[in-house]
């Protein structure tokens, strides 16, 4: 064999030497490289989760918080809000619960959209300790949900204690206006200065003193300038801060009245019922106040089975 044969034949025998090699232990790498030259190299995939944020908070749909009164419960609440969650851009949201403890417990859920309002109702599991204790669990329970829900703004509705509850919180708790703020308050049959034929004391919202709801038919009046002759222990707290009401605030005070000549729903004289209208005199406040008269307007029907005040308070809150 001539030299130039034997270097190719040394040639091939290096290259198929070579070859073999990168097949028995590199064959994975070249093949998958060989296979992949032809196909499109699909696109990596990210999944970019965005921070939820609160929407933001207008009168088109601030929550709506339900308080009952002395010994009510969620009872004493549902029937408004049922009448108000028969309107397209409102729906029941949470029950909120308040111990004697003050541990707070929240049931049902809170719906963030632009254009509903979520109602709230709040229960005092202790409801016969009197609006002191009443406003301090209401305070605490405000500010639990404001901090969870993250609503700016809201509209509130309160039955009897319920009502007296709801001014003197905002009297007395000035600085949650910094959390929320309140728009519009329906008071139904507030008691805002003296219960009739209540035997027992209950605290009162001057403090840890105890006095007796003692107001009698007929023995109250107006004076020329709208002030009630008979000043109520509860009515002269809240005159002594009536300066702390937020400004702006939208208020529907509805009373019922018998028409029996007692000028009574009952339980609270209208005269004690309307003290609030004096309360809010010459304040920053639009004050609406409406009558209601007969057996419906009754101090434990007017917020159950009275379609009249149901449809004042649904044209006021959703209006």
């Amino acid at each position: 064999m001539s030299t130039r044969k034997k270097l190719l034949t040394s040639w091939a025998q290096i290259l198929g030497l070579a070859f073999f090699t990168a097949v028995c232990f590199g064959g994975g790498e070249i093949s998958s490289q060989a296979q992949s030259v032809n196909k499109p190299i699909k696109p990596v995939m990210y999944t970019v989760h965005k921070p939820v944020k609160a929407v933001p908070t207008t009168a088109k749909n601030e929550p709506i918080v339900f308080l009952h009164g002395f010994n009510g419960k969620y009872w004493s609440e549902k029937y408004l809000i049922n009448s108000l969650a028969k309107h397209k851009h409102v729906r029941k949201g949470l029950k909120v619960y308040v111990d004697a403890g003050n541990r707070i417990k929240i049931t049902g859920n809170y719906k963030q959209s632009a254009t509903t309002h979520n109602t709230i109702a709040i229960i005092m599991k202790n409801n016969r300790a009197g609006d002191y204790v009443f406003t301090r669990q209401l305070n605490q329970a405000m500010n639990k949900l404001a901090k969870t829900y993250k609503f700016t703004r809201y509209s509130a509705v309160g039955h009897s204690m319920g009502a007296y509850t709801w001014v003197n919180f905002l009297e007395t708790h000035p600085k949650f206006e910094k959390h929320a703020k309140i728009d519009r308050l329906v008071t139904i049959s507030g008691a805002f200065n003296g219960v009739l034929r209540f035997n027992g004391p209950m605290s009162m919202a001057t403090g840890n003193a105890r006095y007796l709801f003692n107001d009698g038919y007929h023995i109250n009046r107006f004076g020329r300038k709208g002030r009630p002759m008979i000043i109520h222990p509860e009515f002269k707290h809240l005159l002594k801060f009536r300066k702390n009401l937020p400004r702006g605030l939208k208020i529907l005070n509805m009373y019922g009245d018998l028409g029996n000549g007692t000028r009574s729903d009952g339980v609270v004289t209208t005269v004690s019922a309307q003290s609030i209208r004096y309360l809010v005199k010459g304040l920053p406040i639009a004050y609406h106040q409406k009558r209601f008269m007969g057996y419906n307007a009754q101090h434990r029907m007017i917020h159950i089975n009275n379609q009249p005040v149901k449809k004042s308070m649904a044209k006021f809150l959703l209006g």
